[in-house]
């Protein structure tokens, strides 16, 4: 009997020193951190949703460059639209007048004549130059008033005498027509327009 209960009182001895093993060694394996994998050198960790917003804005930004290139071109194309039909205006204004001087006597109008935007062209005359119809009449030189493309401008100037107020600049000695720009345009046209196409005047005047 003895040696039963000493048996007994071992083994109840050994489960309890187990069961408290257990106890205070498994906490302690579980509270261990777990290893941290190291970021590479030249790497920054950021969340999922910083990385979304990042990448947003970068596209929001190149749409942004993109669109405003197209601007750009496209203005570009259309500066250079509107000064290629200002000089195909000035060459028609030129052969027109050369034309009315042909059949009025070598005698062209002057520049109170011509009016805004050449506007007398647009009148059928008689070889003295006076207003006409009939069988006798001569012209239009000119569907309507002639306007400056890049401007906006149509009144008529004394060639060397001409404002940002005007369109054109004329002299009727030498039949000579001139599109009036703004100076600001002449450096940046120095090297592609004939300067006997245009007066540059500054805003001021």
């Amino acid at each position: 009997m003895p040696s039963k209960s000493l048996v007994g009182t071992l083994t109840i001895a050994t489960v309890g020193t187990f069961v408290t093993a257990l106890f205070f060694t498994s906490p302690a394996r579980s509270a261990e951190p777990k290893p941290v994998a190291e970021v590479p050198e030249g790497y920054v960790l950021v969340k999922q949703d910083a990385l979304r917003q990042l990448v947003h804005d970068e596209v929001a930004r190149q749409l942004q460059d993109f669109y405003a290139q197209v601007r750009r071109e496209k203005e570009q194309q259309q500066a250079a639209g509107r000064m290629a039909s200002l000089l195909n205006t000035t060459m028609i204004l030129r052969s027109q007048i050369a034309l009315y001087g042909l059949q009025h006597r070598d005698q062209v109008p002057t520049v109170g004549q011509m009016g805004d935007g050449f506007k007398f062209l647009t009148l059928q005359t008689d070889a003295a130059g006076n207003p006409a119809s009939g069988l006798h009449a001569v012209g239009p030189y000119l569907q309507h008033p002639s306007i400056n493309a890049v401007t906006g401008k149509s009144k008529v100037a004394a060639i060397g005498k001409a404002t940002a107020e005007d369109g054109w600049s004329y002299d009727p000695k030498s039949e000579m027509v001139k599109a009036v720009l703004p100076r600001s345009l002449e450096t940046q046209l120095k090297d592609r327009i004939n300067p006997r196409d245009v007066e540059f005047v500054d805003a001021g005047n």
